[in-house]
């Protein structure tokens, strides 16, 4: 569970890591918004839309006699910059967060696509549907990084635990090896706090060790 000096440094973390990633966004982004451009011309076609995309000067669909534009979509995708934000500034090791950005990452752009699909016709063809589609993923786009990764981390922040795991933890009192210097305690954490001083809990190994051992996290 985050005390509150954990808190405020990954609140710091985050909004530094935020302001550094979206100044490339600005430039990468344009690329993102090809991409999904790209990926949506199947389900498009599929839905009976021929479209062609337009990269000189604004970017866009055309579809028939009508022009979709896509200029500075990239921003209202804006959604990416603080999940990997909130990845990057989690207290977790390496592997985790690479596990949590390539599903988090895939389910938004998933979502940008179905937005970027439903589109069409809701303003060519007025769909009322596509135009509850659109609406809804513009209101949840908002959140939807944050419930993404507190999906992925609830356990770190609020240190919930299982019956089992409560139960467990007052039978008896586990005995664990330190990952860093390998010595055998009961106080695993208090030992690496005093030994090895509290920056090594952001060790990696430390890292690694406390999720393969989530009752610990209490004691942090």
């Amino acid at each position: 569970m985050w005390g509150r000096d954990e808190f405020l440094r990954f609140v710091a973390r985050f909004f530094i890591v935020s302001t550094v990633l979206f100044i490339p966004w600005v430039w990468i982004g344009k690329f993102y918004v090809l991409l999904l451009a790209n990926i949506s011309r199947l389900p498009l076609a599929i839905m009976g839309y021929s479209t062609k995309i337009m990269t000189q000067g604004d970017i866009g669909f055309i579809c028939g006699d009508k022009f979709i534009g896509l200029a500075n979509a990239h921003l209202v995708n804006f959604n990416i910059i603080p999940f990997i934000a909130l990845v990057l500034a989690s207290f977790v090791s390496k592997e985790r967060k690479v596990w949590m950005l390539v599903v988090g990452l895939l389910i938004l752009m998933v979502s940008h696509v179905i937005d970027l699909v439903a589109h069409f016709p809701a303003f060519l063809e007025s769909s009322q549907p596509a135009t509850i589609v659109v609406d809804s993923i513009g209101v949840v786009g908002a959140s939807l990084p944050f419930i993404i990764w507190f999906a992925f981390s609830w356990q770190e922040v609020i240190g919930a635990r299982s019956k089992e795991q409560v139960e467990t933890k007052e039978k008896r009192k586990r005995v664990y090896e330190c990952p860093l210097c390998g010595i055998q305690k009961v106080g695993i954490i208090e030992h690496i706090k005093a030994v090895h001083g509290k920056e090594a809990l952001r060790d990696e190994k430390v890292l690694k060790f406390i999720e393969e051992n989530p009752d610990l996290r209490r004691k942090l």
